[in-house]
């Protein structure tokens, strides 16, 4: 049985975050930003899906909204059967075990007044203040040395650590709890390339040990395609697609998804010709376009596409239910 045939760990569903944005003048009313704007999908146990798009397409507010760290204007989180949404923090405290994340910027993340040691522990400490101070040190240990950390490093201040090193603090600073879901708010993306594939890998492995769940958030498509199991396509808080990796990548149904996958650097010079160049710039959330939020900068848009929202339906070849899914009017006339 495949991860995405289990019975998932985590569901969204229809999930809305808008924030009220004052526009500055007396007379005007308070406009709305759509961050996310109806997302659903589910997150299988020992699964990673990825999300992907522009810088701006509410990533990492959906990432935020899914831990119940921000206000869900609409929609549900169900955490293994049971809605989470509007839930106090009190409630949500015993669930901050189950679910952690990992921030975008490695050193920012972490606290420069604590030691590495105490920043890993502070978790522990928080939800099993009945553990020892050795208890306490041995679980930071063993979490600094699974993640690649040398024993030395417990007793120094994150600044006297480079950035992998950083961010293997904060893997390890979530892992210490052992959690079942992780949210990766573009967590290489601030590292040298070398130092990516590193982290990447760590990430695949602590997987496998711990049958982890991933949330991975990212525009880097040549990363995405080595960690991912499923991917989903966020254009203006919208999905646009969501499939298997392979799938996506090999057979892509979307016109956005298209020209992201196009824009991966390749060596073939016949690859390179072939590029789709996404033309004018991302709309505002605050004003998107109406129907299809894609269709000011889609080849293919015509007025059905201006009048209304595309519903994003099945479009899989397998014979599996709901594994490619697609918002688009156009897909046969694109791909036939």
């Amino acid at each position: 049985m495949t991860v995405t045939e289990q019975a998932p760990i985590l569901t969204i569903e229809n999930l809305k975050v808008h924030f009220p944005v004052d526009t500055g003048t007396f007379f005007t009313k308070k406009k709305t930003l759509k961050a996310v704007d109806g997302v659903s999908f589910q997150l299988h146990e020992g699964e990673t899906l990825s999300v992907v798009g522009e810088s701006g397409c509410g990533k990492s507010t959906l990432g935020r909204a899914v831990l119940q760290l921000l206000h869900n204007t609409d929609g549900q989180v169900v955490w293994m059967g049971q809605s989470i949404t509007g839930h106090s923090v009190k409630e949500l405290r015993p669930l901050r075990k189950q679910m952690q994340i990992i921030f975008q910027d490695p050193l920012a993340s972490l606290d420069p007044r604590m030691t590495i040691g105490e920043i890993i522990a502070e978790p522990l400490i928080t939800h099993h203040p009945e553990l020892a101070g050795e208890a306490v040190r041995d679980r930071v240990r063993e979490m600094m040395d699974i993640v690649g950390l040398l024993p030395h490093m417990i007793n120094r201040y994150p600044h006297e650590s480079s950035g992998g090193q950083c961010q293997r603090i904060g893997i390890a600073r979530a892992m210490i709890l052992q959690p079942r879901v992780i949210v990766c708010d573009e967590p290489v993306s601030a590292l040298d390339v070398s130092i990516q594939a590193q982290i990447i890998n760590l990430l695949g492995e602590l997987q496998q040990k711990f049958g982890l769940s991933l949330l991975f958030i990212s525009h880097d498509l040549s990363i995405v395609r080595h960690i991912s199991h499923r991917v989903m396509v966020l254009y203006l808080g919208n999905v646009m697609e969501i499939a298997d990796k392979d799938d996506l990548y090999n057979s892509p149904k979307h016109p956005y998804t298209q020209a992201l996958i196009s824009a991966v650097p390749a060596t073939d010079p016949a690859v390179r010709k072939k590029r789709v160049v996404l033309k004018g710039d991302l709309p505002s959330p605050i004003d998107p376009p109406s129907g299809c939020v894609f269709r000011t900068r889609c080849l293919y848009a015509d007025e059905q596409c201006s009048q209304k929202k595309p519903d994003l339906v099945d479009c899989s070849t397998s014979g599996l239910n709901q594994r490619h899914q697609v918002a688009c009017y156009k897909t046969d006339i694109i791909y036939g």
